[in-house]
């Protein structure tokens, strides 16, 4: 107890205060519990995160994964400002994880179909990925040749 607060006497500046400048300064929509464990210890940090969601600034999206937020027109309530698709594919990206469009997506970006999708899903190749991203009742689906090898 007394390191964290000699820590924060001597940078002048709570974790929390530091995670919001980490997190108005991070060029994609998409941060990562990991790449934050520099702020300060795991407890201060989830403390910290936790009060960034109840204030709206994140939203949690999957386990150590969290999104920029804004809110909502009609019931200002925190969103993200993106929709998942890009989320995911950014987090993908974050974790170095191979993907590229599901192939429902695939056909209807290059107009071989007027269905409307209501699923978000990748495919991952060869990889099988058990990550869950979710966002409101939308959740990320996966494709892959898993069963295949």
């Amino acid at each position: 107890m007394a390191l964290s607060r000699t820590r924060q006497c001597s940078q002048g500046t709570t974790v929390r205060q530091r995670l919001e400048s980490r997190v108005d300064q991070a060029k994609g929509e998409v941060l990562l519990r990991r790449d934050l464990k520099d702020l300060g210890s795991p407890s201060q940090l989830s403390r910290a995160l936790e009060q960034l969601v109840a204030h709206g600034k994140l939203v949690p999206i999957g386990h150590g994964v969290y999104a920029k937020a804004m809110p909502a027109p009609l019931c200002r309530q925190p969103i993200p400002r993106q929709p998942l698709q890009v989320l995911a594919a950014e987090t993908f990206n974050l974790l170095a994880y191979p993907w590229q469009q599901g192939e429902a997506q695939g056909l209807y970006n290059a107009g071989l179909t007027t269905q409307v999708l209501w699923r978000t899903t990748f495919d991952t190749g060869p990889r099988r990925i058990s990550r869950w991203l979710q966002v409101g009742r939308r959740v990320v689906t996966y494709e892959n040749d898993f069963q295949n090898r």
